[in-house]
């Protein structure tokens, strides 16, 4: 028999198995099995699930748009931490001026380009924020762009 060990949870087929060839241990927790057709095990391309008893394509679990919107902010998070920590040295060097009290404004000269991009970074992040805060559908937050950050010159 030919069958698809899949998560009760989320629908989601884990291993395609054939009984005939290998024996398999019974489903743990939180799993199950379905049988499914030749023609369905011609075809385990791409990702499956199991919906209602039957095997589909399509998730019977989209996200929901705060899962989505949590999972964007994360990438925003982590990519202003890759934008900006080229250039956080320039921070520290400021910050180490001040504390010293010694005059900074030498060195806001000499890196004013660096710290005009941290500007506008910042403020694309928060932008970008807003946006996926204000999105209430998934066509909303698939609309907003994460590759449109500022680009350093």
């Amino acid at each position: 028999m030919q069958q698809v060990l899949y998560s009760t949870a989320t629908g989601l087929v884990v291993q395609w198995q054939d009984t005939s060839q290998f024996n398999y241990a019974e489903p743990a927790t939180g799993m199950a099995t379905l049988a499914v057709t030749p023609a369905q095990w011609a075809n385990q391309e791409g990702v499956w699930y199991v919906a209602s008893g039957a095997l589909t394509q399509t998730n019977p679990y989209p996200p929901t748009v705060a899962q989505v919107q949590a999972q964007m902010t994360a990438q925003v998070n982590a990519l202003t931490t890759q934008l900006l920590q080229p250039t956080d040295f320039i921070i520290t060097k400021i910050g180490e001026a001040t504390a010293l009290g010694q005059p900074i404004t030498s060195l806001t000269t000499q890196y004013a380009k660096q710290l005009a991009y941290r500007t506008s970074v910042r403020e694309w992040v928060a932008n970008t924020k807003a946006a996926i805060t204000a999105a209430t559908t998934i066509a909303a937050l698939q609309a907003i762009s994460l590759t449109n950050y500022p680009q350093e010159t």
